[in-house]
Parts: C-alpha cells; sequence; structure tokens
C-alpha cells in the first residue's frame, strides 16, 4: 500500500473506529498513475482532487451504469470500481472538462482516449456480456456494433454518451488496476 491509499466503506459503520477497522483500503493514485494516466505527473492538486472533488449529479448516473455492468466482473469489486470511477473524474477533468487540453483526443469527465475503447472492444469481448448489450444494444447495436465504430466515430461517442464513457472507463479499470 502507499502512503496514498484511501478508505472506503463497504457498509455504515457505527463509528469512527469501526469505520477505520472494517475499511478495505486500496492505492488509487498509485493505480491511476500507472495503468489510467499518461502524461500527468503527481501533484498536490490531483492528491486534493480525491478528497474535494464533489461528483456532479450528470455523472452520478453514467458511474452507477458502468458499476451495474462491469462491478463484479474479472473479480473487481463494485464499489471499489464506483470509487475508483468517482476518483477518475475527480482527477482527469474536476468534472469540468471533457474534451482533452491542447484538443488532445482523450474524452469525456473520465478522459478516455479512444484507443482505450478500441482495444477494450478487441481484446476484452468476454467483458461485453448481457448487461452491456441490455443497456447499448438498441443504441449502437451492442458490442458487435461499437466494434465497428472507426476510431474517429468513438471519439465522438465518447463525447456525446457519458454513459458510453464511464463504461469504457470501467473496463480500463477491471482489466488493469491492481489490488
Amino acid at each position: 500500500m502507499g502512503l496514498l491509499s484511501f478508505l472506503v466503506e463497504k457498509e455504515e459503520p457505527k463509528g469512527l473506529l469501526e469505520a477505520v477497522a472494517q475499511a478495505p483500503t486500496y492505492d488509487f493514485l498509485g493505480n491511476w498513475q500507472k495503468h489510467y494516466n499518461t502524461v500527468q505527473p503527481m501533484t498536490d492538486r490531483i492528491r486534493d482532487a480525491v478528497k474535494n472533488i464533489p461528483v456532479p449529479p450528470d455523472a452520478e448516473g453514467p458511474i452507477d451504469v458502468a458499476v451495474e455492468i462491469f462491478g463484479g466482473d474479472m473479480g473487481y469489486p463494485a464499489w471499489r470500481l464506483r470509487r475508483d470511477l468517482e476518483n477518475i473524474g475527480k482527477v482527469e477533468s474536476d468534472y469540468k472538462h471533457e474534451v482533452a487540453f491542447n484538443d488532445g483526443p482523450e474524452r469525456s469527465f473520465w478522459q478516455v482516449h479512444p484507443d482505450t475503447a478500441k482495444d477494450a472492444l478487441e481484446n476484452a469481448s468476454a467483458l461485453f456480456g448481457q448487461k452491456f448489450e441490455d443497456h447499448f444494444g438498441k443504441r449502437y447495436g451492442g458490442y458487435e456494433g461499437l466494434k465497428k465504430k472507426s476510431w474517429k466515430e468513438l471519439q465522438q461517442l465518447l463525447l456525446d454518451d457519458r454513459e458510453l464513457a464511464a463504461a469504457f472507463a470501467a473496463t480500463k479499470v477491471v482489466r488493469t488496476f491492481e489490488d
């Protein structure tokens, strides 16, 4: 565990000491720096973001969808996926910027790169099961329809559809983040 491990409650504790004793810990920032972030150095602003920036209502629904679809996949706990997606939005965009700085290719609160979406579609087909099909089937033809999209089309969808963007951010987390 790194110095920046965060406590996460599974259930409502009766008191602070009980919460500390029961709460699992994990190193979000270490995982983010190693597996998700590609260019940003670790700064005090990033460390503070995971503590201070609230998740806005327009991001909560998409996070709910992503956790419903991918929570528990590959043994990745739903509670942790939720917290990771919340924190990724905080450090990647402050929940303000949905187009990457300097017009980089990343899109959404979670700054998902179209290559990340393409990679998941090409190399993690097992993740795109019935829950994914139920949610995105009519919209995009599900997994098969999205797999046919070009890089540019995926980039636009990541900007236009926060639920889809959160889902692709979740695939990255589930596939790469460590305990």
